[in-house]
C-alpha cells in the first residue's frame, strides 16, 4: 500500500508540473499530431468578457466590502444556504 501511495503522490506531481509549464504563462503549449511544438493564446471570449461588465471602469462603483471569513461566520452561511435548499 505505501508504494501505491507513493505512486500516487509521483503521478499528482507530474500533474501540477506538466499543468504549470503547459498553461502557466497564458498560452497553451502543446504538440500537434506531426510532433510540432505550438503556442495558443488562451484568453475569454470578448463578448463573455463584455457580459460580465469587464470593460466597465471600476472607478464607478465602490470596491466590495472586506470580509473576514472565521469558522463560525462559514458555518452560519453554510447553514443559511441549507436552510434555503441552496448549495453548501
Amino acid at each position: 500500500m505505501d508504494a501505491l501511495a507513493r505512486a500516487v503522490v509521483a503521478d499528482w506531481y507530474a500533474l501540477g508540473d506538466e499543468l504549470l509549464l503547459r498553461f502557466g504563462d497564458g498560452f497553451e503549449h502543446a504538440e500537434d499530431g506531426s510532433g510540432a511544438w505550438g503556442s495558443t493564446p488562451l484568453a475569454y471570449p470578448a463578448d463573455w468578457l463584455e457580459g460580465v461588465g469587464f470593460y466597465r471602469a471600476t472607478s464607478d462603483r465602490p470596491p466590495p466590502p472586506t470580509v473576514e471569513w472565521t469558522a463560525e461566520r462559514k458555518r452560519a452561511l453554510r447553514n443559511s444556504r441549507a436552510e434555503a435548499g441552496g448549495a453548501k
